[in-house]
């Protein structure tokens, strides 16, 4: 929100606490929905909202990677010894909690004496 905020108005007054506030506010409205899996609406509006968050960010980032003023990109790795693999279990987390939230598989259980098809090895 604050990266979309400086490429429409650069010398924009609003800090970074402020969006924190924002944010902040909108996270406590949404916090007090009962249910917050089992309102379709509100999945399929998450669902947009993702995917049009994903969308600018892949606009943005070809934006800033093309413009004249881009910086100069390094990707090497330059930790040494422990802090090496250290890095690397982190940059595993990161795309761990980032990519593997969106879905969280359930698995469930028929009743016993429901008659349709159960897995033995769930009980």
């Amino acid at each position: 929100m604050q990266f979309i905020y400086l490429l429409s108005r650069p010398d924009g007054p609003m800090q970074l606490y402020q969006f924190a506030i924002i944010f902040g506010a909108l996270m406590l409205v949404v916090a007090q929905m009962p249910s917050f899996h089992s309102l379709r609406h509100i999945n399929l509006i998450s669902l947009i909202l993702c995917l049009a968050y994903g969308a600018c960010t892949t606009v943005a980032a070809i934006y800033i990677g093309k413009s004249k003023n881009a910086p100069i990109k390094d990707y090497s790795v330059k930790a040494e010894g422990v802090n090496r693999v250290f890095g690397y279990f982190n940059a595993i987390s990161i795309i761990a909690t980032t990519y593997g939230n969106g879905i969280i598989p359930e698995i469930q259980v028929l009743p016993e004496g429901s008659g349709d098809f159960r897995c033995d090895g769930l009980k």
